[in-house]
């Protein structure tokens, strides 16, 4: 189990360290006009207006992960180091467990 708020601060936290001026959680039209997806249906790509991509550091010890796939109905499988190349992600550690 992932605790939220905690995650969201370490999201924010990294992304000062990286020079950004602030941080926080799009809202859900904001999530539609940067990635052209509903909120929970945002596949990891295409995001041709994402500045920047982050995967947690831990999912790269999985040979595969299941993402977005576009649709609140659909997910894909993807082999990890494929997700990173296609979305230039930046590992990062995000979260903690509780």
């Amino acid at each position: 189990m992932v605790e939220w708020p905690e995650t969201v601060e370490r999201v924010a936290a990294f992304l000062r360290e990286s020079g950004a001026a602030t941080a926080r959680v799009a809202r859900g039209d904001e999530a539609r006009a940067i990635t052209g997806f509903e909120p929970g249906a945002v596949a990891p790509f295409p995001l041709p207006r994402a500045e920047r991509v982050l995967i947690e550091r831990s999912l790269l010890a999985h040979a595969a992960v299941w993402v977005g796939g576009g649709s609140p109905r659909h997910l894909v499988t993807l082999p990890t180091p494929e997700l990173v190349r296609l979305t230039k992600a930046r590992p990062a550690d995000l979260v903690s467990e509780v």
